[in-house]
């Protein structure tokens, strides 16, 4: 019966690829907490996955990367969810999948305080708090495997930002 079922189905993406492009699925969120880092400064809000954001983006030179698996190529609108402080306005981004960019810019300052008034004991995993949305653009994806990335091209403040999510959502 096993054997049956492994000759029926097709072979699955790569280790911690995400799926973008189902049909039935129109909206991808990667999470954070679902990202690989590349150079040495990011981290994560906690240790504790649920909730947390990437935070200490205090070097253009790091950044962000999500393995996706596109399953049925198509226009993808991308979108932020971060919060920053003031300085951090004037930050542009790009984001990219191969030779496809979008590229945006923070306007407005979003640093809302971290949900923490119920609590009656420090919490060690992250507290949550509200995110902005930001739409960068859209990006034209091909079938097959890919790396998103999102690198800051420039830094006014001492932070790019804090980052929740990227959103990718078919138009």
């Amino acid at each position: 019966e096993v054997d049956a079922f492994l000759e029926t189905t097709q072979p699955a993406a790569e280790p911690g690829a995400h799926h973008v492009g189902f049909p039935e699925f129109p909206l991808v969120t990667l999470n954070a907490q679902e990202a690989k880092f590349a150079g040495k400064g990011l981290k994560y809000s906690s240790i504790h996955p649920n909730a947390s954001w990437i935070r200490n983006w205090t070097d253009p030179q790091d950044w962000p990367f999500w393995e996706i698996e596109v399953v049925e190529e198509g226009a993808f609108e991308v979108s932020l969810l971060f919060t920053c402080d003031e300085d951090a306005v004037g930050t542009r981004l790009e984001a990219s999948v191969g030779d496809q960019a979008v590229r945006g810019e923070i306007t407005k300052a979003f640093n809302p305080a971290p949900f923490d008034h119920h609590d009656r004991v420090e919490r060690s995993e992250s507290y949550d708090k509200p995110f902005a949305m930001m739409k960068l653009g859209v990006l034209n994806l091909k079938k097959g495997a890919g790396v998103l990335t999102l690198k800051a091209l420039n830094m006014p403040g001492r932070e790019v930002m804090h980052l929740r999510a990227i959103r990718l959502e078919r138009r």
